[in-house]
This record gives structure tokens, sequence and C-alpha cells, in this order.
């Protein structure tokens, strides 16, 4: 009793001090957590003719370059599909789409020393196309667990910028209502310059003893002129039908049991006529 005592007493602390930290004015600890776990992508590309020839625009080597945010978790590298297809988001390349086709150079990473394979081999993650996850098991310090995300889920919501020498964050407690995308507007933040807003990242807190840890479970990415929350590694819970412990379904077509006995009774009943009719 005594033992199931201070069990009970260890997991109402650790949600006191889950509540508190979540509660806590100072968002530093938090910041500067995440800050571990993201950077931010540069991508620039340049337009090529019928002819194979390679433009770039304004005297520069590429046409244009775009920023977004990237993500290290424990299952690789998380993109946004502006990090792959950057001239979607290119309002200049309309006038060239018909006669020019793409080509997308390096990617490069700012903001954390680490180095990533070329963003060739990546997967969608969310049928709408909108989180990419490039897979890569050698770099795996400093990453992000993915986390369960269900609703009525209490984090942080980060919003992250960028400048020319940094990563900023502005950074909110949300509380997720409903696992499905949700259509986001930029906070109001006291930063006189944050920079360009490349995302953001949904984090909760979740306690072990004496570590309270952060796992990833929501990202923010653009979609046109919108900010969207996306959960790219939620998966719904397949629903369990209340069958008998000692009943297996089996996957096959099969007739109801009386129609199925009316065909071998007629059957049956067929078979005897012509058998009499053979011995007459």
């Amino acid at each position: 009793m005594k033992r199931v005592f201070i069990l009970i007493s260890l997991v109402c602390i650790s949600f006191a001090i889950k509540a508190q930290f979540l509660n806590s004015p100072s968002l530093q600890l938090i910041e500067k957590a995440i800050q571990k776990g993201v950077f931010c992508v540069e991508k620039g590309y340049q337009l090529q003719d019928s002819n194979l020839n390679v433009f770039g625009r304004e005297n520069k080597d590429e046409f244009n370059i775009f920023y977004s945010l990237g993500i290290k978790t424990n299952k690789g590298y998380l993109f946004s599909h502006q990090a792959v297809y950057p001239w979607l988001f290119d309002k200049d390349f309309d006038e060239y789409k018909d006669s020019y086709t793409p080509i997308p150079l390096k990617s490069k990473f700012k903001y954390n020393s680490f180095e990533v394979k070329p963003l060739n081999d990546v997967s969608v993650l969310t049928e709408d196309s909108l989180t990419y996850l490039l897979s890569d098991g050698g770099n795996t310090l400093e990453c992000f667990d993915i986390g369960d995300i269900a609703p009525n889920t209490q984090g942080w919501l980060s919003w992250i910028y960028v400048n020319d020498s940094s990563l900023s964050f502005v950074t909110r407690t949300k509380k997720i209502d409903s696992v499905n995308n949700e259509t986001l507007e930029e906070p109001q933040n006291t930063l006189k310059s944050p920079g360009k807003l490349i995302g953001g990242v949904f984090v909760v807190p979740v306690c072990e003893i004496g570590v309270i840890k952060l796992q990833l479970c929501g990202v923010v990415v653009q979609k046109e002129d919108n900010w969207i929350l996306t959960f790219p590694f939620y998966k719904p819970k397949e629903k369990v039908s209340n069958l008998p412990s000692n009943l297996t379904p089996i996957k096959t077509k099969t007739e109801k049991p009386k129609e199925q006995l009316n065909k071998n009774y007629k059957k049956g009943k067929s078979k005897k006529n012509t058998d009499k009719k053979n011995k007459n």
C-alpha cells in the first residue's frame, strides 16, 4: 500500500510540474530547446529553356531564393513543400512557366551546424503534400521525438523567423481542439524586427523521472497566402468492433447461412429426382 501511495504521489507531482511548466511566464528555456531541433532551409532555383540553356536573374546565379523551416526528428529531417518546390510560391515564375523548366539548386542549411544530404529522396507525409520527410539515421543528436497528438492536447506553438544573423521565436501556449489542419493567424509579437516568418512547431511536454522533454506534434507550413498547422505524423486509430475475444474476423465474402442451406437443399432435391429418372 505504501508503494502504491508513493507511485500515485509521483504521478501527481509529475502532472503538477507539467501544468506549472506549461503556464510558466518565462519561455526562454522552451525556445532554447526548440532552437536545437530547427534550422533554416535556403532553396534557390534557375530556369532552363528547350535548348538546355540555364538562366538566373538580375545578374545573379539563381532566378530566385526562398527560405523555409527544417526540423530534425528521430525519424529524419522534416521539410515543408516550399523547401522542395520553391517555384510554386514564386509569382515571378508565372510568366516563364510555359516556356522554361525550373532547375532546383543545392539546398543550404543555416543556423545549425550539421550536414544534410541533398533533398532528392524525400517522401510525402501528408495527402495534401504540405510536408516531406528525408530519412537519415546518421544525425540523431539534438532532435525532436515524434509525439502522439489527440484532441484537447495542450502545448506550445512557436513561430519561427529568420534574419541575417539568427533565428528568432514568438511562442504561445495553445490547446488543440481537433486533429485537423488549422488555418492560423500570425501572432502579434513584441520583437521590433523578428525577420521573415518561415514556419513554426507545436511541441508538447512529456514528463519523465526528473526530466521534462518536448515532443514534436505539429508543424506550421505556408499554403498559398495562409499558414496551416498540420499534424504530419498523426494516424487515427482503427475502430475495433466489440466481438467476443474468441472470434477472429475473416475478410471473405460469404453467403448468409440460411441462403446457403436453401441452396444445398435444392441441390440435394434435384439430385434425388435425377437418380429416380435414371432408375426408371
